[in-house]
């Protein structure tokens, strides 16, 4: 798994476009306490695309590129409650995805 994980040098991160999420014409939400198997199977049913190459972002400097199948595997590895929210988005920016600390999925598409 850590071999499906790229970070990004800090300088190369810090020039990362983000999409927002108010440039999304379709928004669901759900919350995020849930058990590892129902998170899992909400993210599939946002994205069905296993194989796709995402990029995760905590902070400017913490940014790593891993593949769809990855994240929605180990979400809840990924996702910190109380203290770190997460954007989540294909090299398309087609698709968002908000993780936020007070665990709530907010996950915007086109």
């Amino acid at each position: 798994m850590l071999a499906e994980m790229q970070p990004f040098e800090t300088a190369e991160a810090r020039k990362l476009s983000k999409p927002t999420i108010t440039s999304f014409s379709r928004l669901t939400r759900t919350k995020a306490s849930i058990t590892n198997e129902k998170g899992r199977g909400w993210l599939l049913e946002q994205n069905p695309n296993l194989e796709e190459r995402i990029i995760l972002s905590w902070t400017e400097e913490l940014v790593i590129r891993t593949t769809w199948k990855i994240f929605t595997e180990h979400w809840d590895d990924f996702c910190y409650p109380a203290s770190d929210d997460l954007i989540v988005f294909p090299e398309s920016e087609t698709w968002m995805l908000l993780y936020s600390h007070t665990e709530e999925f907010q996950f915007g598409s086109q």
